[in-house]
């Protein structure tokens, strides 16, 4: 059998995982596995496991409802794990999987794939061709040679089936929560500022000089829930809590936008629950490659706690990008002193607002690359699908800048931009990136991956 080259684990048994680990919905207790070979998988949530091959596939709903009865089955979701990659009629494995969707409680589709998948993405056509509603997450791995995951969830997100709406209380941050509202709200949920009503308090950081513990405090108090939100797009964040922050114990978990967000926290033993949601900033457009004549420059914005390495880089990386044959644009936040830098004559220079995203997404929109730290604007620019090359991608700091995190080296890898600026002359990555959608596809999916999911949001406030 196939196996991840790092890990050694069988492809099917990422599948079997992956299905696992997913959100499901309400009254969905347990799931089944169906997959072309034996999955040796041990969960409290395996409901249990079944060999398919086409010659022994016949009536597999009818044999569902006979070997756990309709009742049972309603609440259980069947997991379809790497047989489309193993079946000689796609079709007829569709007309399975949609039988199977109108007696079970949940379907889950997986399939491992390579970045140009032929199983998985037929796996999706066929599925929609045959009517079916679904939702794809793509979950890249910790490890770059393990096989990447797509899990497709059939049938539409239903209305909370009899549950009563969520009363959740969300401090915002720089306009960042607004979307995660507007998602509970649209799913029929309620926004109060009232702590000791809400079900779940979400705040974005519990770092103590934030100011925030005492919302989640005096919502445990009351007998409520607090999470954390994304406090921004950095793939570097999660980080922030190996060894330089302490992990604040009265939260039930870390919302975060990823699976590559979360790997990063896995892999140095972050220990609460890590519940990945999808991006919550902006829509997300296709790639735009192509020849580069305007260049954004988003310098790293103040302040800087008297640390004078943010605006020394700065000024390096804007030295470089002044060589380079393009016109340039740089929005700053704060003065042009304060970040480093001076005016040169053709040269545009434009201030920033970090409250202002559609003037970020304008800006963004505008140009050919953008250039920037590993902060949330440059994010921005690749979920906008920009060429964009960043610095510092592999280095975690403090506030201060005067300490990295204590187990950085497990996944400095993960973190790595493919184009860094500190990787070689900018002019050459500039132009590399341009012509590139392969490998930023891979970064993307792992730190960008699907967009924000109201579900996922909802099912990890009720601990489903």
């Amino acid at each position: 059998m196939q196996t991840g080259f790092k890990s050694g684990i069988p492809v099917l048994e990422f599948l079997a995982r992956s299905v696992l680990d997913a959100p499901r919905l309400p009254g969905v207790e347990g799931v089944l596995v169906i997959a072309p070979d034996r999955v040796f998988t041990r969960s409290a949530d395996l409901v249990g496991a079944a060999v398919r091959s086409d010659e022994d596939a016949a009536d597999v709903a009818a044999d569902l409802v006979n070997a756990l009865g309709a009742e049972r089955l309603a609440r259980t979701a069947i997991a379809y794990t790497g047989c489309f990659a193993h079946t000689a009629d796609a079709a007829a494995l569709v007309a399975e999987i949609a039988a199977v969707a109108r007696v079970a409680g949940q379907v889950l589709v997986a399939e491992a794939e390579p970045l140009d998948p032929p199983a998985a993405s037929r796996a999706a056509a066929l599925l929609r061709t045959a009517g079916l509603e679904l939702r794809e997450h793509r979950l890249v791995p910790a490890f770059a040679d393990d096989p990447v995951i797509r899990r497709i969830h059939l049938g539409p997100v239903p209305p909370q089936g009899g549950m009563r709406p969520l009363k959740v209380a969300i401090s915002d941050h720089q306009g960042k929560s607004l979307e995660i509202q507007a998602a509970l709200a649209a799913a029929g949920h309620i926004l109060t500022d009232d702590v000791l009503a809400a079900d779940a308090v979400l705040i974005d950081h519990d770092v103590h000089f934030h100011g925030k513990q005492h919302f989640v405090a005096a919502a445990v108090a009351a007998g409520r829930k607090g999470f954390l939100y994304p406090h921004g797009a950095d793939p570097a964040l999660m980080a922030g809590w190996d060894g330089i922050y302490e992990v604040f114990p009265l939260l039930s978990g870390a919302m975060v936008i990823s699976e590559g967000h979360a790997q990063v926290a896995r892999r140095y033993g972050y220990p609460l629950p890590l519940h990945s949601i999808g991006w919550p900033y902006c829509e997300q457009r296709d790639r735009r490659a192509g020849p580069v004549e305007h260049v954004l420059f988003a310098p790293t914005h103040p302040p800087y706690l008297g640390n004078p390495r943010y605006p020394g880089r700065n000024a390096e990386m804007f030295e470089k990008l002044l060589r380079c044959p393009v016109r340039l644009t740089v929005r700053h936040i704060g003065t042009l002193e304060e970040n480093g830098l001076w005016e040169v004559p053709g040269v545009t220079f434009t201030r920033g607002d970090m409250g202002d995203a559609p003037g970020m997404l304008a800006q963004i929109d505008a140009a050919d690359c953008v250039v920037a730290d590993r902060s949330t604007f440059g994010n921005l620019s690749v979920a906008r699908g920009a060429t964009t090359v960043l610095w510092d991608t592999s280095l975690v700091f403090n506030n201060e800048g005067s300490r990295h995190p204590d187990h950085l080296d497990l996944y400095r890898d993960l973190l790595h931009h493919p184009f860094d600026a500190d990787d070689g002359d900018m002019w050459d990555l500039i132009r590399a990136a341009a012509s590139d959608t392969r490998r930023i596809a891979e970064w993307r999916e792992r730190f960008i991956g699907h967009p924000l999911d109201a579900a996922a949001v909802t099912a990890t406030i009720r601990g489903i």
